[in-house]
C-alpha cells in the first residue's frame, strides 16, 4: 500500500492531537515522578508503534 506523504502527515497530526488529549487526562492521575516517567515513556513507545503501522500500512 502506497501512502501520499500528506496523508501520512495528516494522520500523524490527528493521532497526536487525540493522543495528547487522552494523555493529559491520564497524567493528572499520577503523583509519583517515577511512575509518571515510566507512563510517558510507554506512551511514547505506543505512539511510535502506531506511527510505524500507519506509515508501513
Amino acid at each position: 500500500m502506497v501512502f501520499q506523504t500528506d496523508d501520512v502527515v495528516n494522520n500523524v497530526q490527528q493521532y497526536m492531537k487525540e493522543d495528547n488529549a487522552v494523555h493529559q487526562h491520564q497524567r493528572l492521575q499520577y503523583s509519583n515522578d517515577e511512575e509518571l516517567k515510566h507512563f510517558e515513556l510507554s506512551n511514547k513507545m505506543k505512539g511510535i508503534n502506531k506511527l510505524l503501522s500507519l506509515t508501513v500500512g
